[in-house]
């Protein structure tokens, strides 16, 4: 009630100099390589993220499962982050982030396990 009666502010209401907004842009495959991505030249207000932006792990700890916080090379799942998006507002990182495209490949075939067919160890006899 109190967010009705305008005493306290939502999260979006919220300005402090310098504050940046941010867009996640994900994957629109289920699986696959990242052949491209076309970013064009933003305003220097504009900050674009890729995994290869990420000093050091871009890897982050989920319920005992490690993946990365953004795709590199490839996407194993849709909706998958692949950048990041920074602007000075919500709108302009929203339009920016629309001005992006990704080129997809097909997925790289895993490579043949020795002595295993479909990952199963093979058993003479």
């Amino acid at each position: 009630m109190a967010y009705m009666a305008s005493e306290k502010k939502y999260i979006s209401a919220v300005r402090r100099p310098g504050l940046l907004y941010g867009v996640i842009v994900r994957s629109t495959i289920h699986s696959g390589t990242i052949k491209a991505l076309d970013i064009p030249e933003f305003l220097p207000d504009i900050l674009v993220l890729t995994s290869k932006s990420i000093p050091g792990s871009n890897a982050v700890t989920v319920m005992r499962s490690t993946m990365p916080l953004l795709a590199g090379d490839s996407v194993t799942y849709k909706g998958q982050p692949i950048l990041a998006v920074f602007a000075p507002t919500s709108e302009k990182a929203a339009v920016a982030a629309a001005k992006i495209t990704i080129q997809y490949g097909p997925a790289k075939a895993p490579a043949p396990s020795e002595g295993k067919v479909d990952g199963i160890e093979k058993v003479d006899g």
